[in-house]
């Protein structure tokens, strides 16, 4: 649908048009199933028709997703002056 959407970038919207949260729930129902299986418990829970197709691009496009957040997430920080403990016990 052509047009202009302001509000979709304040609520920070993906170019898919499925929100994070949607994306999220799809992609974990379909690794531990079958993607037809995912699509009728999703379609139970929200009321969108989500096809396998959609399905299929949304787990390919999070797992692409997945690999960039770990590239961009800084390395924690180094506490050089934490105590470490070390308990062994022998039954």
């Amino acid at each position: 649908m052509a047009g202009v959407f302001p509000l979709e970038g304040e609520i920070n919207l993906p170019q898919r048009g499925y929100s994070y949260f949607l994306q999220e729930i799809s992609s974990k129902l379909a690794v531990n199933g079958s993607y037809e299986k995912a699509c009728e418990v999703f379609a139970d829970i929200f009321p969108i028709d989500t096809g396998i197709r959609s399905l299929e691009r949304i787990v390919r496009d999070t797992c692409q997703d997945v690999a960039r957040y770990y590239e961009d997430k800084p390395a924690p920080e180094l506490e050089p002056e934490a105590i470490i403990t070390v308990a062994t016990v022998d039954l």
